[in-house]
């Protein structure tokens, strides 16, 4: 993402990007587990399954304190999405308009 849109920031683009992998938390997931498309195969916020039906962790793995859902959320999801937000109502009360690509 850096390289690729190194050219933004100096023209005022904001540019946030997700610092953990999906398997840690799906910043795109409705955090209440509301399906992105019906009839799609979806996955959780923390995935415990793969978009294919195999399992993400091994046997047992998923029981793991460290996958605590409700703890990553706090951790990860919340904050990234209020920064978001944030970011959102500054640029749409700066220019009255926000496009937000995604």
């Amino acid at each position: 993402m850096d390289r690729l849109y190194d050219f933004a920031r100096a023209r005022g683009v904001t540019l946030m990007a997700a610092t953990h992998s999906r398997y840690v938390v799906d910043l795109n997931r409705d955090p209440e587990g509301a399906a992105l498309y019906p009839g799609a195969s979806n996955t959780e916020l923390c995935p415990t399954g793969r978009f294919d039906g195999g399992p993400v962790w091994c046997d047992g793995a998923a029981a793991d304190p460290l996958l605590d859902v409700a703890a990553r959320r706090r951790a990860y999801f919340d904050p990234y999405h209020a920064q978001l937000q944030a970011e959102l109502d500054r640029v749409h009360a700066r220019h009255g308009y926000v496009v937000l690509l995604d």
